[in-house]
């Protein structure tokens, strides 16, 4: 495999190399592998891949959990991306195309230890110029949510507040209560 730190790559010859675990991305033509996810993070993936297929399948869209999402020239893993459905990449057959050529609808980020804020919202948004619609980052130590949308300012969510769908997957809300409620161990 190339030294991500001494060799620069086009996208069509990373989206060439093998995948591995955790995921490679590429951004601005160098590669960086994501974080291996933590508990917190795993929990807080399946909760929101099910409460979103739960709400908008399968009139709406269809979230997905780390899919790779080729587009602008890069190449990213988001934690959690949603598609409407109209814009799912689909095959001459009418099957899911096997690769992903066009930005999600929405990107959604959780934090993970040895990420930043700072970080992750500059990767969303790069990823908001390139074509997503909506934006996530979720900070589980802190119960936060930062909402990025298009030409707007960066909006900051903590327990009290709702999490909304927006235009993206229009009427879906997600009190925060609920969604850093699902890191309490069941018993």
């Amino acid at each position: 495999m190339p030294n991500p730190a001494q060799e620069v790559l086009t996208l069509k010859q990373f989206l060439q190399m093998p995948e591995v675990k955790p995921a490679l991305e590429f951004i601005r033509g160098r590669m960086a592998q994501k974080v291996s996810p933590n508990l917190h993070h795993s929990v807080i993936d399946d909760g929101l891949l099910n409460a979103i297929n739960r709400f908008a399948r399968p009139k709406i869209g269809r979230s997905f959990v780390e899919l790779r999402c080729s587009f602008g020239g890069e190449s990213y893993v988001p934690d959690v991306s949603f598609f409407r459905k109209e814009r799912i990449p689909k095959d001459e057959r009418g099957r899911y195309a096997e690769k992903v050529l066009i930005p999600p609808d929405l990107s959604i980020e959780i934090l993970s230890p040895g990420q930043t804020v700072a970080n992750l919202s500059a990767r969303i948004t790069r990823c908001l110029a390139k074509g997503v619609r909506l934006g996530w980052l979720i900070q589980p130590r802190r119960s936060r949510v930062f909402v990025f949308r298009p030409g707007e300012p960066r909006l900051v969510l903590e327990i009290g507040d709702t999490l909304s769908g927006d235009d993206v997957i229009p009427g879906f809300t997600l009190p925060l209560a609920e969604l850093f409620g699902w890191l309490q161990a069941e018993e």
